[in-house]
């Protein structure tokens, strides 16, 4: 049963019903005043980021209840405890709170960021902790997973990409006081994974990990061409041999596998047919034709590696049924930097 704990007196407390939670506290200032834009200062060894003020035993002024509250910065953000299956998060006081399941719940700002927390029964044989962000419609997504392959735990953190330097810093916060189980897995996390510094430069795509940049369209292209060999006779003499893709940024992951940094670039993929050719191609599996073009099904994904230095590997595979922020899409790359194929995509690591 989700419940807010150590907040208010016990008859304010709240409570979150089978289907919408109700959280009407809103702060009068919270338009104006977001505290989490400033700069985040590190905890204190002692508090971590948080004021934990609980009743005590004594007199009359210590049995006195006192708000919990979540530094954020040099502010004291006022917040709720909320528990659900073996876990408890720190989330300010004006979000609204909605029970999902029996095992987690989703929590959103008047602002239109959320939180979601949750606890797995099913992780696809994922045992890592580690900490990832991602693109998303519009938005920006930050997440936090730990699991042990077969059960997992993940607070997953959204905010509108024009708001989103606003929420980072909270985020990192509401994720330093998640406890499962009586740990607390993000307690001291570090770093925090954000986006590369690359480009598109004429039809290449490089990181930048010094002044030159490394490429990594070449790998991606070595998987295409692999693909187009394993086709029929029949396909391969229906198409000119070109084809299109640009890779575009898909994903970060801090502390996966045994990789430090892991950044995931992802693309679709189309082949140029010969004129009058299209009924040769015999498109399958999802493939499209159009405009003269035959489309893949698959997406096609490059995972470049760091470990605190230069580019260490590129490796590519296709996948067509999840994307970053799946917890199968993590999954999915485990497997590749584990030199295995993935367990559900339709192709193999090249």
């Amino acid at each position: 049963m989700l419940q807010s704990l150590k907040n208010l007196s016990k008859a304010k407390k709240i409570g979150i019903g089978a289907g919408a939670g109700v959280l009407a506290v809103l702060l009068a200032v919270m338009a104006v005043w977001q505290p989490w834009k400033q700069e985040e200062a590190p905890p204190d060894d002692d508090q971590q980021g948080v004021t934990d003020q609980v009743q005590k035993p004594g007199g009359a002024q210590e049995n006195e209840e006192k708000p919990v509250t979540l530094r954020v910065g040099n502010k004291e953000i006022p917040c709720v405890i909320y528990e659900g299956d073996g876990w408890s998060v720190y989330v300010p006081e004006d979000w609204t709170a909605e029970k999902d399941g029996e095992a987690a719940a989703r929590f959103t700002s008047p602002e239109g960021a959320s939180a979601y927390v949750a606890r797995l029964r099913e992780t696809n044989g994922l045992a890592d902790t580690y900490a990832s962000l991602y693109p998303g419609e519009g938005t920006m997504n930050r997440e936090f997973y730990t699991g042990d392959g077969q059960n997992g735990w993940h607070l997953t953190f959204s905010a509108p990409v024009d708001r989103w330097e606003d929420f980072d810093h909270l985020f990192r916060a509401i994720a330093r006081t998640g406890e499962l189980d009586g740990e607390k897995p993000f307690d001291a996390w570090t770093p925090m994974p954000e986006e590369p510094d690359w480009q598109n430069i004429d039809g290449d795509t490089l990181i930048f990990t010094d002044k030159d940049g490394v490429p990594v369209s070449d790998t991606a292209e070595e998987a295409i061409r692999a693909r187009m060999l394993g086709w029929s006779p029949e396909r391969k003499a229906a198409v000119t041999g070109k084809y299109d893709f640009e890779l575009e940024w898909r994903g970060s992951y801090v502390q996966l596998g045994e990789n430090q940094l892991t950044d995931v670039f992802g693309s679709q993929v189309a082949y140029e047919i010969k004129a009058g050719q299209e009924e040769n191609v015999s498109p399958t599996g999802g493939e499209a034709i159009k405009n003269g073009w035959l489309k893949e099904s698959s997406d096609l994904y490059l995972i470049a590696t760091q470990n605190g230095g230069p580019v260490e590997k590129k490796l590519a595979y296709w996948s067509n049924d999840c994307a970053p922020g799946d917890l199968l899409f993590a999954s999915d790359v485990t497997d590749v930097l584990a030199g295995r194929a993935p367990s559900r995509a339709d192709g193999t690591a090249s």
